[in-house]
């Protein structure tokens, strides 16, 4: 397990707060300690379902308890195990629900998975309860489709909850602790899950990673990455494709949201709709030879850059709508693929707002202001249209070959307000209160305040 990082506590207390209404609302309120003696425990189908212990669900050398047929099971006691190596539960059936009831599952460091799925039972949902203290992971999910719901994964040295062997797992409503170990820093975390799996109102704090998923269509929705030693949210395979939705990724020691394609073919796409990445110390979303999609997110006071996107894939290429690059370290937004931007905002930066480099990349209606060197850089045939490049110390806006900017302000920078490269096109810009106006092939071609009509 990973030791708990010196982060301020106002970060913990926010994400159980983010965490506690959605656990709350789903129906989970712990039981007191000790609740629950009855050997079978009635339920609202009619039926008395079993209680885990060694009488209803003997186990053996490798498993404390082992559930062997279908049915409903519960927790009376803490589940707690000792023995180097050894199991907590083993689940072999179809069509179990285990209901840990609010009793911990303790391994003691020692024992190796909480609650282990064997040979891709069916129908299995795990629910309600503490998993801590496992040398391997707190839930190993080996089954398709499984649930885990309104869990507490805490000190697990391998995973919170692993389900990276098994297609479409569906996990609500969980949180992870200090999951982990600095021995695999970047193979052990919160959560790890396959194709098809869907991850709603989690929470994984001070893990080795936060989220890790492989192959494609895995939804995040309104999950939390928060002081994760490496990377808030990444991908395991160069087939991974994924869809975040008002997702954030805060304090991690890496990026954000890292995602690698060492290949040169093209992958499922990732999208993402209103996430945040904010105090990273590395970039905030970083993506390498990946196509993707951007609405309304935001990378704020990431060490590096706040967005950037390289291009590996001989097609690869990203939108971006209304998405915010600020106070990053670096730049806003560094893209050497072909890139789309809409109504984006480069500002307060500590090199640039903008650096597209992939040719034909497009800005339309974005704002490079205060950032401490350029407004944007502009690579080949790129074009940019109602934009604002202001009050930067350097340039507002350098253009590269063949670009095309139009119906612009530059105004107030304190180098050059267009910088123009050859067979570039300015039209109908404004530029004024530059401490020059256009400066192209070396030479002064405007003055400090200058109107360029069509």
């Amino acid at each position: 397990m990973i030791p708990q990082k010196d982060r301020p506590m106002r970060t913990l207390i926010a994400i159980l707060a983010l965490a506690s209404p959605a656990l709350a609302q789903h129906g989970y309120h712990p039981p007191p300690p000790g609740a629950g003696t009855e050997t079978m425990k009635p339920h609202a189908d009619g039926e008395t379902h079993p209680p885990v212990g060694p009488d209803t669900t003997p186990g053996d050398a490798q498993n404390l308890y082992i559930i062997d047929e279908p049915g409903s099971y519960y927790l009376t006691e803490d589940l707690v195990v000792t023995t180097q190596g050894r199991d907590g539960i083993r689940i072999e059936a179809d069509s179990v629900t285990l209901d840990l009831n609010g009793f911990p599952g303790n391994g003691t460091s020692a024992g190796d998975k909480g609650v282990f799925a064997f040979n891709f039972p069916q129908g299995l949902v795990v629910k309600n309860g503490t998993v801590r203290g496992w040398e391997g992971a707190g839930l190993d999910f080996n089954a398709d489709g499984a649930v885990a719901r309104d869990l507490i994964l805490i000190d697990n040295n391998a995973w919170g909850v692993r389900a990276n062997n098994a297609f479409g797992t569906t996990i609500l409503n969980c949180q992870s602790r200090n999951n982990g170990s600095d021995a695999a820093p970047e193979n052990t975390g919160g959560f790890i899950v396959l194709r098809g799996a869907i991850l709603r109102d989690c929470v994984s704090y001070n893990a080795t990673v936060g989220f890790s998923f492989g192959s494609d269509g895995v939804l995040f929705e309104r999950c939390v990455a928060s002081a994760s030693q490496t990377s808030g949210f990444r991908s395991t395979s160069s087939s991974a494709g994924a869809t975040f939705s008002m997702c954030v990724a805060e304090g991690s020691d890496g990026d954000g949201f890292f995602f690698d394609n060492p290949s040169t073919g093209d992958i499922p796409a990732l999208t993402f709709d209103r996430c945040t990445a904010r105090e990273c110390a590395d970039d905030g979303f970083d993506l390498e030879g990946i196509d993707a999609t951007f609405v309304h997110c935001t990378a704020q006071e990431c060490g590096n850059v706040g967005f950037e996107i390289s291009g590996n894939a001989p097609t690869s290429s990203a939108s971006f709508t209304d998405c915010t690059g600020m106070r990053c370290g670096d730049s806003g937004f560094v893209i050497s693929s072909a890139a789309t931007l809409t109504r984006c905002t480069g500002s307060d930066n500590a090199n640039a707002g903008f650096f597209l480099f992939g040719a034909g990349s497009r800005m339309v209606d974005c704002t490079a202001v205060r950032n401490a060197f350029n407004g944007a850089v502009l690579g080949p045939d790129n074009y940019a249209s109602g934009c604002n490049f202001s009050g930067n110390p350097s340039s507002g806006v350098v253009l590269g070959f063949r670009c095309t900017l139009r119906d612009c302000v530059i105004s107030n920078n304190g180098g050059t307000g267009v910088r123009v490269n050859n067979a570039s096109v300015v039209r109908g810009c404004t530029i004024h209160n530059n401490n020059a106006g256009l400066i192209g092939n070396g030479g002064l071609l405007g003055f400090t305040s200058i109107r360029i009509e069509h």
